[in-house]
């Protein structure tokens, strides 16, 4: 429970008033002065046939005019998910609330998903009920099961809790003029004692009926012009008007740590009623307001704070002089990548969403490009939207230049049921300065080098962080296996330590030979001292083995490899099953060289893609024989732990079984039989439309045999790319986010926080109905 006098800030503002939604527009109506009475038209109710002028008419309005709200019955329902059945019958007020909540979170930068599961608050203030009423003066006929959901005052704040998953109190409250003020009393109140952490709150009325018009008009508390003038001798009744205004409240520190823009600071609120103190039960009594104002301003400090009254403004002879409330003083904070990430849930919304910031930045309304880069990723919703783009930018200029160009192109929708997985790629693949951009750059991945290159120490002295910057004329130690492997597992683990950082997590992975070291670690299987353990012996060991070659045999069919592999019966054997177009062959050097050269003298010779691997040894083959038994007795029994993700065995060709990566029969296994690759790679789509797949080393080398497996529909992504590495790996995390993949933009823009700022802004593919479903018959 906090102290009572905590204080609590406004940092989120949803709403709209006539003039326009939106605080922008609410701003220019108070500024301009303007005047938003219109006259009534004849989708709200018939006015010719409720309307006289005559005063003394009964059963008559003597006022044609309100001030109204523009696009009143709106609603982009697909957005919150909400059927087409379920929107017909619901009350416009609903609506509205679901649209300020969402442009409150947004206004504080409060993505949906972060808001998601908190203990958020609703209170409402919410008196009309003409939605009710008008339905079942229409036609009661087209009243269903919808309909109760729909008019219900609970479920104007039950459905802002249920649809942004909100844990905290959610009324609705209905105390006339005072309704959302009393509303507001009440979230603080709730955030002091500790039954919400946050609490939006506010109110919403609509006007669609005309007999709430003839008894206020009765009662002479209505200005037959729909003008309210307050504090004035022409003052006749007040205007009615409608919209929605909702803020977002939380403690003032929290909003202070979360950089959160503070619009204004709720010292204190204090709440009382009249009791029997005036009659009639509708006049306000001056002796209960003072008495409330002596209470909230307790000392002579409390007063001489005061900057700002703001009156109610009845408009009436007999509220003008009684009626005021304070207005609490504003505050603002500051505090300071180059990604413009945006998101919708529909093509239409996201075009008009970049068309708008284009706008934005050619008004001058946007000036901070760091601002408006952070806002978009961390401070909007972007994880149940399926249309997601990134645009790399270096200036306002650029940004709006390539947002315009974004606008004529289409936009492809992300597909929801994707299955990342993570390849990590085998021998072959390592040059010198690999991932030295990462090594200078990015903390978490040295941090994780640094961490296996420790680990390592308790078996030999190897420093890969040295290693991994040399210049290349100063190392000439990647052909040595007892390098070049804790080097590339080194790398892998890192690079997925960091895409993991990111927020981005493989849903399966499976490695290549030695990959799968790197793989069965990521996966959540092993502890990393178990594969550094693994990596240990197994480069050690096969360093001791030396002979040999292996050649890449690509653009020829693995079945005729296999109808000529029996005349070098002992000699040279299938190394890795790469795709049904591909594999490596491995054995004898002279048998290996004949084998090489008879395929390329053969007829398909000059289609075929041939190369011998730069390695010290046969792999895969017979020449790792002398050190089978001593994988298998020096790696021993392993731990394992619970999976965090799929994880593949190429040994096997299939998801893991029980012993499989965890015993040492499996790593003699894994450096003697060959590499079943292309089985994996299909176990690991089976039955998947939509996989995408991200290449875990220091370079492409998979792609191909993913693509020959599987065909082109399939994603293949390099994490790391030569000369490019820290480049590459930015490029994948917003390629990713556009494929539908979450990432964590909040880590991934660590130390570039700033305050949020009120653009990009969602822009709603509303839908405009009939407010009532009988209009339509």
């Amino acid at each position: 429970m906090m102290d009572d006098y905590t204080e609590i800030a406004v940092v989120g503002i949803g709403c709209h008033f006539p003039g326009g939604e939106g605080l922008e527009n609410f701003w220019r109506v108070l500024l301009q002065g303007e005047n938003c009475a219109v006259q009534i038209p004849n989708d709200r109710f018939n006015l010719s046939q409720w309307y006289d002028p005559d005063e003394s008419k009964a059963g008559k309005t003597h006022t044609a005019k309100a001030a109204l709200i523009d696009g009143l019955n709106e609603f982009d329902h697909k957005f919150f998910g909400i059927t087409d059945a379920e929107s017909s019958n619901m009350d416009p007020q609903h609506k509205l609330l679901l649209q300020c909540s969402y442009r409150a979170l947004e206004d504080a930068g409060i993505p949906m998903e972060k808001a998601n599961g908190t203990r958020t608050g609703v209170f409402l203030g919410l008196m009309n009920r003409d939605f009710e009423l008008a339905n079942v003066r229409f036609n009661p006929k087209h009243i269903n099961h919808t309909y109760g959901t729909g008019i219900a005052m609970s479920i104007a704040a039950n459905r802002i809790s249920y649809i942004f998953n909100f844990t905290g109190p959610s009324l609705s409250i209905d105390c006339a003029c005072s309704s959302s003020l009393v509303a507001l009393h009440l979230a603080c109140q709730a955030i002091k004692q500790g039954d919400c952490e946050m609490a939006l709150c506010g109110g919403v009325t609509c006007i669609l009926e005309p007999t709430v018009f003839v008894a206020l008009s009765n009662a002479k508390m209505i200005s037959s012009d729909g003008i309210s003038k307050p504090f004035s001798s022409k003052a006749d009744g007040y205007g009615r008007g409608e919209g929605c205004g909702l803020v977002l409240l939380k403690p003032l520190k929290k909003a202070l740590e979360d950089h959160d823009h503070i619009w204004g600071i709720i010292s204190k609120t204090a709440v009382n009623q009249d009791g029997h103190s005036v009659s009639p039960i509708t006049k306000p009594s001056m002796v209960q307001q003072e008495e409330l104002l002596r209470k909230i301003y307790s000392t002579e400090t409390d007063l001489t704070s005061v900057q700002y009254i703001e009156a109610h403004g009845t408009g009436t002879p007999v509220g003008d002089p009684i009626e005021a409330v304070k207005k609490p003083k504003a505050q603002l904070i500051s505090k300071s990548h180059q990604y413009f990430v945006v998101s919708a849930t529909s093509e239409k919304s996201m075009k008009n969403i970049i068309e708008d910031t284009s706008k934005q930045i050619s008004a001058g309304k946007i000036s901070e490009l760091q601002s408006l880069l952070y806002t978009s990723a961390c401070r909007r919703s972007h994880l149940k939207h399926k249309y997601r783009k990134v645009f790399q930018t270096s200036s306002l200029a650029d940004l709006q230049e390539k947002l315009t160009a974004a606008v004529e192109k289409k936009l492809v929708p992300s597909k929801t049921d994707s299955k990342l997985v993570f390849v990590f790629c085998g021998n072959g693949v390592t040059y010198q300065g690999m991932c030295k951009q990462l090594l200078k750059q990015e903390p978490v991945f040295k941090e994780e080098i640094m961490k296996i290159e420790r680990l390592l120490q308790s078996y030999r002295c190897l420093n890969l962080i040295e290693m991994l910057r040399s210049e290349p004329e100063k190392s000439t130690e990647l052909s040595d296996p007892q390098i070049v492997q804790p080097l590339l597992f080194a790398i892998q683990v890192a690079v997925v330590k960091l895409l993991k950082h990111w927020g981005i997590s493989p849903d399966a992975v499976l490695g290549h030979s030695i990959g799968e070291v790197a793989a069965a670690h990521c996966s959540g299987l092993l502890s990393l001292e178990d594969a550094v353990k693994i990596i240990h012996y197994r480069s050690s060991l096969q360093s001791t083995v030396t002979g040999g070659k292996m050649l890449v045999v690509s653009n020829m069919a693995v079945s005729e490899i296999l109808k000529i592999l029996p005349s070098y019966s002992g000699r040279v054997c299938l190394a890795a099953y790469n795709s049904p177009q591909s594999c490596t062959l491995s054995g004898d050097a002279d048998d290996i060289d004949r084998f090489h050269q008879n395929l390329s003298n053969s007829a398909s010779g000059k289609d075929l893609f041939l190369r011998i691997l730069d390695v010290p040894a046969a792999y895969h083959s017979h020449k790792m024989d002398p050190i089978v038994s001593k994988v298998k007795e020096n790696i021993g029994s392993l731990q394992a732990h619970d999976l965090e993700t799929e994880l593949f065995s190429t040994v096997t060709g299939v998801s893991l079984c029980s012993s499989d990566f965890i015993t040492g029969e499996y790593w003699a296994r894994n450096i003697r039989e060959p590499v079943q690759f292309e089985q994996a790679v299909k176990s690991a789509a089976k039955n998947k439309k939509n996989v995408i797949f991200v290449e875990i080393g220091p370079r492409r080398s998979l792609q191909r045999y993913i693509t020959e497996t599987l065909g082109k529909d399939f994603t293949v992504l390099p994490s790391v790319q030569p000369d490019k590495d820290h480049e590459t790996m930015l490029a994948v995390v917003c390629k990713l986010f556009e494929l539908g993949v979450k990432v964590d933009w909040e880590m991934f823009y660590k130390g570039f926080e700033s305050e949020p700022i009120p653009y990009p802004r969602y822009q709603f593919d509303d839908v405009k109905r009939d407010v009532f479903v009988s209009n339509c018959s």
